[in-house]
């Protein structure tokens, strides 16, 4: 948590000052990288494919520097506390399912509906529903309870909401080339809203969809309620690819290619920019050197972001940058304070897992309990 040291043995870290000198800001080096393929909602967990120093997918714990092998695969996506992971075994076939409570489970040979080549590319926040997109045309979303809903025209589908209700992708129709965003209800039907692009990120409530415009380079994002909504591009960008969106919508991440290759944020506030303006101008990082190239990771709570980068000597690394204090007293990972949020840490308290040593002194007491009391009632910012 947020009171124990974010740079451990086994972390290539680098812990900067924020601009005030009150928040501590994080940038983390995650070693023996192929890709990343996840982020929990708060930043804590990223999980992604080891090279071949330390092959198969794993989970990645920024704060106590643990990595968690879950076994042979590429991870696609993650449930907001980092409980659950859902991907592809060998990137293009076959898939499968981790949970803390299960294991792993390949469920090319455990669930009919997946056989074949079949792999999964998202999961519900719930971890209830995962969605499928077989060898060749046609995407599905498959409940664990049995149930599966075809989604009519189906490319790909890239996201899930928290109930698995929503799900976003491309559509494409049969006779036709082109490719739509496209969101499905949990009933399989389409609304396609732009031609040549895909919606690729999801809030967890379903209400925005987000993408690269595969007509105009922006980003944009979409809602049935406010329509299309295209943003600004960077000066001289060729292609925009938008892989993630905070859970109240007012953020979008991903990359934008020109010259070079750029990370990037747009936000309500303060429109497009680079990843790299946002972390040395507003939060006080000390880059220099660095560029910042493939951002495909940002947590729900739009202070934690992953991807690829390349530090002063030239070399590409991958990278967890986080600004700002998490939420510490948010225990289920789901944005807000409740009832399970107490709940959460009864139970981490319980099993004596330290997650719930709150006043960072190694042991859990009464003072961990104070101390869980005083962040909800401080709540989050």
């Amino acid at each position: 948590m947020g009171s124990k040291p974010l740079c451990l043995a086994g972390v290539a870290g680098l812990l900067f000052a924020g601009a005030s000198g009150a928040i501590a800001q994080d940038f983390q080096v995650i070693e023996n990288v192929q890709w990343l393929g996840g982020i929990s909602a708060d930043g804590r967990y990223v999980t992604g494919v080891g090279n071949d120093a330390q092959p198969g997918a794993f989970r990645f714990d920024t704060v106590t520097g643990e990595r968690m092998l879950l076994g042979i695969g590429w991870p696609a996506d993650m449930t907001p506390d980092g409980s659950a992971i859902v991907g592809s075994i060998q990137r293009s076939d076959g898939a499968f399912l981790w949970t803390e409570s299960e294991g792993y489970i390949n469920l090319s040979d455990t669930v009919s509906v997946f056989s074949g080549s079949t792999v999964a590319t998202a999961i519900s926040d719930n971890g209830q529903f995962i969605t499928g997109n077989p060898s060749g045309r046609g995407c599905f979303l498959y409940s664990r309870a049995g149930r599966v809903i075809d989604l009519e025209n189906c490319l790909t589908p890239y996201a899930i909401s928290a109930d698995g209700s929503v799900v976003a992708g491309s559509l494409a129709f049969p006779r036709e080339t082109e490719v739509y965003a496209t969101v499905w209800t949990d009933e399989g039907v389409p609304t396609s809203f732009r031609v040549e692009s895909e919606a690729v990120a999801l809030t967890p409530d379903g209400r925005y969809a987000a993408g690269g415009d595969g007509v105009t380079r922006q980003p944009y994002r979409w809602s049935e309620a406010g329509g299309l909504e295209v943003f600004d591009a960077l000066a001289g960008t060729l292609d925009t690819r938008v892989f993630a969106i905070s859970s109240d919508g007012s953020r979008l991440a991903g990359y934008m290619n020109s010259s070079v290759t750029t990370s990037f944020l747009w936000d309500e506030k303060l429109g497009t920019r680079s990843l790299m303006s946002f972390l040395e101008d507003d939060h006080g990082f000390d880059l220099e050197g660095w560029s910042l190239t493939l951002l495909l990771e940002m947590s729900d709570d739009g202070r934690s972001f992953a991807g690829l980068a390349r530090n002063p000597m030239g070399d590409a690394v991958w990278y967890v940058a986080r600004v700002g204090e998490p939420c510490l007293a948010d225990l289920d990972g789901d944005g807000e304070l409740s009832l399970f949020d107490f709940i959460a840490f009864q139970n981490l308290f319980a099993t004596g897992d330290l997650q719930a040593d709150l006043d960072g002194d190694g042991a859990l007491t009464l003072f961990d309990f104070l101390e869980f009391q005083s962040l909800f009632a401080v709540g989050c910012g």
